[in-house]
């Protein structure tokens, strides 16, 4: 591109045809990006995009460059351009749908998942990544409230999505992990409000029956994990739900299980391979 460049100020014959040179300019464009040169990357997908290319990758890639510089304005106008040339592009969807995840616009992000679902009904991560969106919602809800009708639906919504996404393939492993965390993450909801209620014979008598309600949860959660710990064992966030788990049910296996994944956490964290899954699937 520079000897064409060079050649054409002085009136040579141009090293590169007029109707490739978009396309030269694309391929430059991706390796400065993925090079990390992310400023000469910016400068040729812009002018690419002022071009009015009809890549649609273009408009992904300068939306991502546009976006992560900060200049999240002018990165979704880009975004919408896109999407009004393309509006079958999934490329260009998944990069404002990454974008809104980091902003966690929900709303947003259950259209834009919606709309993902309908171009690609077979792809789980996307049914995954909605789910997320619900759990999300759910956390956020049952920390305010935990009998309100919302935070029901949103853990009903999750748990179906988790589950449409293990459907299509069984071994999803964010789908999975999703669900156990789903209970888990209630459970320990549950344990913090028991956990604040006062020493009164009345609250008492709740407190049981919120550490109740937690434990069942947790045996919910537990195979979930037990799964994911068989397919990924050195996952931490597994090891740490595991040994969570195990530590709350008290009895002397449970303890010793317990005992056993603290262990192997200790080796996770350290950046050690904690060896093979305790777990078989």
């Amino acid at each position: 591109m520079k000897i064409d460049e060079a050649v054409r100020k002085h009136g040579g014959e141009p090293v590169i045809a007029d109707a490739d040179m978009a396309n030269h300019k694309y391929v430059v464009a991706f390796c400065a990006s993925a090079s990390g040169n992310k400023e000469a990357a910016g400068k040729l997908y812009k002018e690419l995009y002022d071009a009015g290319s009809e890549e649609a990758a273009v408009y992904a890639q300068y939306f991502d460059i546009l976006y992560q510089a900060g200049n999240k304005d002018e990165a979704w106008k880009v975004f919408e351009k896109g999407q009004a040339k393309f509006p079958a592009s999934t490329e260009i969807l998944f990069s404002g749908i990454n974008a809104k995840i980091v902003e966690k616009d929900y709303d947003a992000l259950k259209k834009m998942l919606s709309k993902a679902v309908e171009a690609e009904p077979n792809n789980p991560s996307i049914y995954a990544a909605l789910g997320n969106v619900y759990m999300s919602l759910f956390n956020e809800e049952y920390a305010k409230d935990n009998t309100s009708a919302a935070a029901k639906g949103y853990f009903d919504e999750a748990l179906k999505y988790f589950n449409q996404a293990i459907s299509i393939d069984p071994k999803q492993f964010d789908a999975i992990y999703s669900i156990g965390s789903l209970y888990f993450n209630k459970a320990v909801e549950l344990i913090k409000i028991a956990n604040a209620l006062p020493m009164d014979k009345e609250s008492q008598k709740k407190y049981k029956l919120l550490t109740d309600e937690s434990k069942e949860l947790m045996v919910l959660a537990l195979p979930f994990f037990q799964k994911t710990e068989g397919m990924q064992p050195n996952d931490i966030n597994t090891l740490i739900a595991l040994s969570e788990i195990y530590a709350r049910m008290g009895g002397t296996s449970d303890l010793e299980k317990s005992k056993e994944f603290k262990t192997r956490l200790e080796k996770a964290r350290a950046g050690q391979d904690v060896g093979a899954p305790y777990f078989k699937n």
